[in-house]
């Protein structure tokens, strides 16, 4: 059985809790511009096998970059 501990899950909310608004936002910050990252690298591939999941995969980052920064801007205030 694994240690609790040591599931990344805990430890990043762990991590998490501890951090200051500020240092809460840089991270939310990063993690919009490495979605964004990948945005950029799958709308550039030309073929995609199936349409209809490239298509969902790239809302559900949209939606996920929404929510981060909706996220800023309630910390923000």
């Amino acid at each position: 059985m694994e240690n609790p501990k040591f599931q990344p899950d805990i430890v990043s909310e762990n991590y998490i809790e501890k951090c200051t608004d500020k240092q809460k936002i840089e991270l939310l910050e990063h993690d919009i511009k490495n979605l964004e990252d990948m945005i950029h690298h799958y709308s550039k591939k030309s073929v995609h096998s199936n349409q209809m999941k490239h298509l969902a995969f790239m809302n559900s980052l949209a939606e996920r970059i929404k929510l981060k920064q909706s996220q800023i801007k309630k910390m923000k205030k």
